[in-house]
């Protein structure tokens, strides 16, 4: 009991100390959003601009909080503007929605094609109630997304493509204030920095490298599927391969929903075959800091991890994707996972990896970027270890997976 009221009372301090910090104000002046080049009709066709000025913290809120990513997301980088009139022959707003952090919106093109411009900067309080929303919780919640690089998204394509993994391609896009075709959506989206890259959810024919999928689907109906007949399949070998890549990258947040399937009929069977998409928590850094280390611990919420040269936290990296990883993975043999690192490793020297890196806004590679490869050639020599664990943790029983 005495032990229980210790921790209490550690905990309250450590909550009153987050408060009062979270409550202060940087000293250091927000940098404005400048214009870099116009158009010929005046208007602003690129600039320089930070994703998330708000993440600035003194150096002792930083060893509470954590420095995170917060030296990426204050770094002015330089953005084309969207003109939806402009971009692939002509971009109309379809729908607006997102998770319960992103802002997206979902745009058409003339031939149908659809697209998905996701903000960069995310608000993570929706998982609260309301009442926490509005209290020093909701406050520390977002100031978290300072953990998320907001640009690494922008590094997978090149590693996915060397590796003959379904990827879409991101851009940096900037909404001007004033963009008429934003007005009803300009508290939430003027001023901002966006993704921008394909939604794969149309006929196969629109994307390179699954022009022959009869079909694309998302885990919903996968699953049913394979639930009702033995002839729908899973290639295995593929989402193994997806998944030893999330762990190359840092990628913990592989739900169901993070997830879309090409369907190839092969005879009498239909296989299914894994695109991932929404690359938010690749390369994150959540874990520094006091408060931080404290909520990532393995018996609190140990996805939260750290991109580092230490490829450790598999379980971590399991967390989200426990269910489709204990259904898709647990009967392969351990040669498969042996034999799909080592052509992971292959796949990615370092040449690939360091122009992966270099795709990043130049500000933030010359920022950033010399770690970010070490990191990565590091985690990639790991590979056959942590595929190891990964299928030792598979071993488990399902249960226990499920709950750990």
């Amino acid at each position: 009991m005495i032990k229980k009221k210790r921790l209490v009372l550690v905990l309250l301090v450590l909550a009153l100390v987050s408060y009062w910090l979270l409550s202060q104000k940087s000293a250091v002046p927000v940098v404005p959003v400048k214009i870099v080049s116009r158009t010929a009709a005046g208007l602003p066709d690129s600039v320089v601009v930070s994703s998330g000025p708000e993440y600035r913290r003194s150096a002792v809120a930083t060893w509470f909080l954590g420095q995170h990513n917060r030296p990426i997301w204050t770094e002015p980088v330089k953005a084309k503007v969207l003109d939806l009139n402009k971009t692939f022959g002509g971009l109309k707003i379809a729908a607006v929605g997102g998770g319960m952090q992103t802002l997206s919106f979902t745009l058409l093109d003339s031939a149908g094609r659809t697209y998905a411009l996701r903000s960069v900067n995310k608000d993570p309080t929706s998982v609260l109630s309301p009442f926490w929303q509005k209290t020093w919780l909701g406050d520390f919640v977002r100031d978290q997304t300072s953990g998320a690089n907001p640009y690494g998204a922008l590094i997978v394509p090149v590693l996915a493509q060397a590796t003959g993994i379904a990827h879409a391609h991101p851009q940096l896009r900037y909404v001007r204030p004033n963009d008429p075709l934003f007005r009803p959506f300009a508290a939430r989206a003027a001023g901002k920095l966006f993704l921008l890259e394909e939604k794969h959810q149309n006929h196969p024919r629109h994307y390179p490298g699954l022009e022959s999928a009869r079909a694309i689907v998302d885990t919903e109906t996968f699953l049913k599927n394979y639930s009702q007949s033995r002839t729908h399949r899973i290639a295995t070998d593929q989402y193994l391969k997806c998944r030893l890549f999330d762990f190359l990258i840092g990628d913990w947040d592989r739900h169901n929903g993070q997830w879309m399937w090409a369907v190839y009929p092969r005879d009498s069977i239909t296989w299914y075959v894994p695109i991932p998409k929404d690359r938010d928590q690749a390369f994150c850094n959540y874990r520094d800091g006091l408060l931080p280390w404290l909520a990532t611990q393995n018996w609190a919420m140990p996805k939260f991890g750290q991109f580092s040269g230490a490829l450790t936290n598999v379980y971590g990296l399991m967390v989200n994707a426990a269910f489709l990883d204990s259904l898709v993975l647990r009967q392969v043999p351990w040669q498969n996972f042996k034999n799909t690192a080592h052509q992971l490793q292959q796949a990615l020297p370092d040449t690939t990896i360091n122009r992966a890196v270099q795709q990043l806004p130049a500000s933030v590679y010359r920022l950033v970027g010399e770690e970010i490869k070490k990191n990565l050639k590091k985690r990639r020599n790991q590979l056959p270890r942590a595929a190891q664990q990964f299928y030792q943790l598979l071993k488990q029983p399902q249960r226990k997976l499920l709950k750990r």
